[in-house]
């Protein structure tokens, strides 16, 4: 499979990136938290999703909240897949909802931010010789959509992100502006997840990063900020389902993909 993507350099912008994966596979994929939310638009064969032991084929367009634990998919065909990957302080004003109604969830895009992603999905089909190049007029639209980034969330967030998941919620908050508990509110609404859990889970992608740069377990439970290694092994346990070898083991390309972007 091939993918490629398209990094937004202004960090002011909603979009993180936009990214395309094409090819043609029947391989199963892990796909495990990179703190982000994303709207993905399937221009051929949707992905199915394990769900109850059971495969079930993705809508056409869908919107990805926050993930706290693995998701196994695998593509069902010929797979051109475009995913507008949001920056974590943006889900909530983009989408024009509580962030946290995503968490752990993969929905039918339509349902959440209909008008949004009719001009998403537009946009792509008219621009399917280089859908990368057709979607980047909307990123005016999401960034109007959005609250500006020096908002509390977004304040939190680039701290959090600097930081790397190595401070505590009470430097988040300091930064912010506010309490402890009003920061919770902030990042449910914004981010999808509390201050707490959105550390660990940036601990967690930089751990899946490092390793891709031949790191050893041990190092990389040190420069995580983890108390030792099987405090980083609990962790993969419950964002991966699995220990760190597994987790960037078979069936881990598309998550590495996602993470080190």
């Amino acid at each position: 499979m091939q993918y490629r993507q398209t990094t937004v350099a202004d960090q002011r912008s909603p979009i993180q990136c936009i990214w395309q994966l094409r090819g043609l596979s029947f391989s199963p994929q892990r796909i495990v938290t990179d703190a982000r939310c994303e709207i993905i638009t399937h221009l051929a064969t949707p992905f199915s999703e394990l769900r109850g032991g059971e495969w079930l084929t993705q809508p056409s367009s869908i919107v990805c909240g926050q993930i706290t634990r693995p998701v196994l998919v695998r593509p069902a065909g010929e797979t051109n897949t475009i995913g507008i990957r949001l920056r974590s302080w943006a889900a909530g004003a983009a989408l024009n909802l509580p962030a946290s109604l995503l968490t752990d969830e993969i929905l039918e895009a339509h349902a959440i931010a209909g008008q949004l992603c009719d001009s998403i999905t537009e946009a792509l089909h008219r621009g399917a010789g280089d859908p990368l190049h057709a979607v980047k007029p909307l990123l005016s639209l999401l960034s109007k959509t959005s609250k500006r980034f020096e908002d509390k969330a977004g304040v939190a967030v680039s701290r959090a992100e600097r930081d790397e998941g190595q401070c505590t919620v009470d430097d988040l908050a300091q930064d912010a502006g506010v309490s402890a508990r009003q920061l919770d509110r902030v990042m449910l609404a914004n981010v999808g997840v509390t201050p707490k859990l959105f550390l660990r889970m940036l601990r967690f992608r930089k751990a899946i990063a490092l390793h891709d740069r031949q790191e050893s377990w041990a190092q990389i439970a040190a420069e995580c900020g983890y108390h030792d290694q099987s405090h980083m092994v609990r962790e993969f346990k419950q964002f991966a389902g699995g220990s760190p070898t597994m987790s960037v083991g078979e069936h881990s390309d598309l998550a590495t993909h996602f993470i080190s972007s």
